[in-house]
């Protein structure tokens, strides 16, 4: 298993899409994404299945668990930004 090159994207470019669309996050290089310096996923290969790491937790990227991945994305996301607005970020 490694860390997903771009042109590993290419087939799940779907997914990185509506990644893209979390308006908070910045894509640092391609399908890696932070909520500032905090990285929130980005995708790892073997063969022909793809995982992504969301926080300390990997997850196999399906078509079964692309809406639970989003899910946890979003949840990472807000969890980020509470934990910023208590600090006084």
């Amino acid at each position: 298993m490694r860390h997903t090159k771009s042109e590993d994207l290419i087939p799940i470019m779907y997914v990185i899409e509506k990644i893209r669309k979390l308006d908070c996050l910045k894509e640092k290089s391609p399908g890696s994404f932070y909520y500032r310096s905090k990285n929130v996923i980005h995708f790892h290969v073997d063969k022909e299945s793809y995982f992504c790491d969301i926080g300390n937790s990997r997850y196999e990227l399906n078509e079964k668990t692309l809406p639970i991945i989003i899910k946890i994305v979003s949840d990472e996301i807000e969890a980020l930004g509470n934990k910023a607005r208590s600090n006084g970020e």
